[in-house]
């Protein structure tokens, strides 16, 4: 049985916008879509759930993708 997560949400239009979970201590997912200058936070370290990517989406050049979760450790 997967753990629970918390969702944090727009609190003015609901967006998705970042994921925490208690095997994620030092570690979120930011919906990094949703800011309006993605640059202020780096580089991608990861992306995931690339099976539903569409033609739109862009995964820089290095940056390890996965179709579903990444092996946890």
């Amino acid at each position: 049985m997967a753990e629970p997560v918390t969702r944090e949400l727009c609190r003015d239009c609901g967006t998705h916008i970042v994921t925490r979970g208690p095997d994620m201590a030092d570690t979120l997912v930011l919906e990094i879509g949703t800011l309006d200058d993605p640059g202020v936070y780096g580089h991608p370290r990861m992306a995931i759930l690339t099976i539903d990517r569409q033609a739109l989406h862009h995964v820089p050049d290095g940056v390890p993708g996965f179709e579903r979760m990444p092996p946890r450790g």
